[in-house]
């Protein structure tokens, strides 16, 4: 066994003193590790070891990032495709289903069932017009004309509800007779 001074154990065992106490403290302990792996490239540092589980974390964290956020788009997806359909069981046509997109793209509403209230409340229905050549009475106590159903009403109402009701139960078994064949 070589034999070193006392001196020299003395600077030794301080030298190691400071580095044991930099290697255990936590707040000191990463750059004490880089200051070694610097000048000794194959020394085995805490980052070293913990590398490989490092990885497969970043990689599992990866995964369930990407299957969490096409999770939340599949959700987003199925709740605009519910609200679309509810649009079309309310008689909503396609041009105005995508006149309603449009709407929200320019507006940034994520809803479509808000994005129609808009729509309805920015474009009223228009009243229709009365025609000008629809008569202006219903045309009742006026048989002077060639309809012999109103003459035949105003002489004898009696005969007239019967000959309807013939005519209403022969429909009704022409349309019985349809739906069999």
């Amino acid at each position: 066994m070589p034999e070193i001074s006392d001196q020299e154990l003395a600077l030794l065992s301080g030298s190691k003193k400071v580095l044991d106490k930099m290697l255990n403290n936590p707040k000191t302990k990463y750059q004490a590790e880089q200051l070694i792996k610097t000048n000794y490239p194959e020394a085995q540092t805490t980052v070293d070891r913990a590398a490989p589980f490092i990885n497969r974390m970043n990689a599992i964290e990866q995964k369930l990032d990407k299957y969490m956020g096409d999770n939340a788009n599949r959700d987003i997806d199925q709740r605009l495709n519910g609200e679309f359909d509810a649009l079309r069981r309310q008689h909503y046509t396609e041009e105005g289903i995508e006149s309603i997109k449009k709407l929200m793209v320019e507006k940034r509403i994520s809803s479509p069932l808000d994005a129609a209230k808009i729509w309805q409340h920015d474009h009223p229905p228009t009243p229709i017009e009365p025609s000008v050549f629809q008569p202006d009475s219903w045309g009742f106590n006026s048989a002077d004309g060639a309809d012999d159903d109103m003459k035949l009403l105003w002489a004898n109402e009696d005969r007239w509800a019967d000959k309807e009701a013939g005519r209403a139960l022969a429909d009704y078994r022409r349309v019985q007779r349809r739906g069999e064949e």
